[in-house]
């Protein structure tokens, strides 16, 4: 069962943007690859093509797959509830509503009025639809919550192996900072832009994420400076500076706090705050040693699609912008339980 959702509460996903990305070079042909065209003798093959689209056809390809994940949790849910209505004696309609729909609870007047008080600036109704509305969407969103229970129940007590897999893109290999075990089963890349807000904003979810999960995910770290940000790309190369003192993570934290302020003089401040060797980190920083480093994962970010930070692939699967933690969590559980089947990726 789906749950409503009140327009007035969406948000939508943020990102500072930037301008549309290059094509990736097409790759040599692969022998295994199907033909999609010979010119001149010369074979075109479908991993061409699919290199050609880079990320557009991800996408394309992501859309498909999530039609098919809600097509394939809704026959299964269906499956399961109709072998456990035949065990209690009931239809499926009888065993819903006992497991669902009669244990979802109205809301109370204080917690619709609390919803009320914290969300009213974005509200455009007068007070009395407003609230009309909250309770319907308080009584669906407990509704839901009973639905999601039930079916973790049943999956719970059942043997359901999933093969249908999401598409991904492979991502090169490199020696940028990550954080987290290098085994990790979830991997997640980040590009990003020091001086983004929505960059800064996204770093209590990926804090979150890593209280939640702990040593199940690892992030690496991916430049991704704009043009537009005046102070970005410098601080970036000051991290990097940090980095080759063991203080990248810390550096890391500091900017984004400071996001602000991260002219040249402030980037000296913060590294003597770090304890950093200010001789190595200032001739460091004024050589701009990690400038190419900088700019070639911009052209990678480039490659794979990136037009605006932040942005991230997890385990290959891309998720643009500030999204909520319920975003990263739908997919970390998800990568999670293709490894518990041991299915590899």
């Amino acid at each position: 069962m789906k749950r409503s959702v009140l327009l007035i509460l969406l948000i939508a996903a943020a990102a500072c943007v930037t301008t549309s990305a290059p094509q990736k070079p097409s790759a040599p042909p692969t022998p295994a690859s199907p033909i999609a065209a010979v010119v001149n003798g010369q074979p075109i093959t479908v991993k061409d093509l699919e290199t050609k689209l880079g990320a557009a056809y991800i996408v394309k390809q992501q859309e498909e797959y999530s039609l098919k994940h809600d097509a394939l949790n809704g026959m299964i849910f269906q499956k399961l509830q109709e072998a456990e209505a035949k065990k209690q004696g009931l239809t499926v309609e009888a065993l819903y509503k006992k497991k669902v729909s009669d244990q979802a609870t109205e809301p109370t007047e204080e917690q619709i009025n609390n919803f009320y008080t914290e969300n009213k600036a974005r509200m455009n109704a007068n007070e009395a639809d407003a609230k009309k509305q909250i309770k319907d969407y308080l009584k669906s969103q407990n509704q839901g919550e009973k639905d999601e229970a039930f079916r973790k129940e049943l999956m719970a007590a059942a043997k359901v192996d999933i093969m249908l897999r999401p598409p991904r893109i492979e991502l090169p290999k490199g020696n940028a900072p990550v954080k987290g075990p290098a085994g990790a089963p979830v991997q997640i890349v980040e590009y990003t832009d020091f001086q983004c807000p929505y960059c800064s904003r996204v770093q209590e979810t990926l804090t979150k994420v890593f209280d939640t999960y702990k040593d199940k995910v690892a992030l690496t770290f991916r430049d991704y400076p704009l043009d537009f940000h005046q102070n970005s790309r410098g601080a970036h190369i000051a991290a990097h500076c940090a980095a080759e003192q063991g203080k990248f993570w810390e550096a890391h934290d500091l900017f984004f706090k400071n996001q602000h302020q991260l002219a040249a003089d402030d980037l000296k401040k913060y590294a003597g705050d770090l304890k950093l060797d200010m001789t190595k980190f200032n001739a460091c920083v004024e050589a701009k040693k990690f400038d190419k480093d900088i700019q070639a994962s911009i052209q990678e970010g480039q490659s794979l699609g990136v037009t605006g930070t932040p942005s991230f692939f997890i385990n290959g699967r891309p998720l643009k912008g500030a999204v909520p933690y319920e975003q990263f969590k739908q997919i970390i559980d998800e990568e999670l339980g293709f490894a518990t089947q041991g299915s590899g990726h």
